[in-house]
């Protein structure tokens, strides 16, 4: 039987610490590569649209409309949305997801007052869902 050659990288062995570096929970990704009036425009536009039930795609849409009103680079949008994503939701996830979170309640008191769960999957199906105000 053969030994495999995979040895582990312990754990005081330098890690790289760059946006392209993976994350893990000793280097993250490091917010101060972007002006920080541009992670908060990214965050904020991304939070705001999923807090509507946007679908992904529009979110991530709102948050590169963001990105470049910012001074961002339009080439570099669709990775850096996603890595600024990836480092508010590491510092403050529960900001980042509230409103989601609010709108899936509402999502689902409305189906389940309607006697249908789980809902529909075709979302184009779905009439308007009301917010609990």
């Amino acid at each position: 039987m053969s030994r495999s050659r995979y040895r582990p990288v312990p754990p005081s062995a330098p890690r790289p610490n760059y946006p392209g570096a993976a994350p893990d929970a000793s280097n993250g990704v490091p917010m101060s590569v972007w002006p920080v009036e541009m992670v908060r425009a990214v965050a904020v536009a991304y939070r705001t649209a999923e807090g509507q039930g946007l679908p992904h795609l529009a979110c991530a849409a709102a948050a590169m409309e963001a990105y470049t009103q910012q001074g961002g680079d339009p080439a570099l949008a669709g990775g850096d949305i996603y890595r600024i994503l990836h480092a508010v939701g590491q510092r403050h996830g529960e900001w980042l997801r509230a409103p989601a979170v609010r709108r899936a309640a509402i999502v689902e008191r409305y189906w389940r007052a309607r006697g249908i769960w789980p809902p529909p999957v075709d979302r184009s199906t779905w009439p308007p869902i009301p917010n609990d105000d």
